[in-house]
């Protein structure tokens, strides 16, 4: 579902350490190589439900990262939206979602936002839901 609603949009793998995938066996592999063998890493398919013909629409993907059950601690990342639904509700509402089940359903006590630091779209969508910068890593 998401590797066909993203392979025409190469350009969302600009921030993140994979893709963008040639097939859907590459896309395949990468989660489970990646994703389904680290008990620390959750990827979400985040769907939009507000088609006028009620119709739902793969939207793009966000993870959660670093996940430590002992710390009560976790990182939200591989927040890819796709094109057309980019400046929308999408991704406000998908880490706003997110954000409740850690901190009210899972008790984590704190929850962070990765993000490459020239990634400017990824750092204002956390600044505009109330993350701040802590620390910024420049291997420049």
């Amino acid at each position: 579902m998401f590797f066909e609603a993203s392979k025409s949009y190469p350009e969302i793998y600009t921030w993140v350490p994979f893709g963008p995938f040639s097939t859907k066996d590459n896309f395949l592999q990468w989660v489970e190589t990646r994703v389904r063998i680290d008990p620390a890493v959750t990827l979400f398919a985040v769907l939009d439900k507000t088609s006028p013909d009620g119709e739902e629409k793969i939207a793009g993907l966000i993870g959660l990262l670093n996940t430590s059950p002992e710390n009560l601690s976790t990182e939200i990342g591989f927040v890819l939206t796709l094109p057309p639904f980019q400046r929308t509700h999408v991704t406000t509402h998908a880490v706003g979602i997110l954000l409740f089940w850690c901190l009210d359903e899972l008790g984590m006590r704190r929850v962070q936002w990765q993000a490459n630091e020239d990634n400017e779209k990824s750092w204002m969508a956390a600044e505009k839901l109330g993350f701040t910068k802590e620390m910024v890593k420049s291997e420049k």
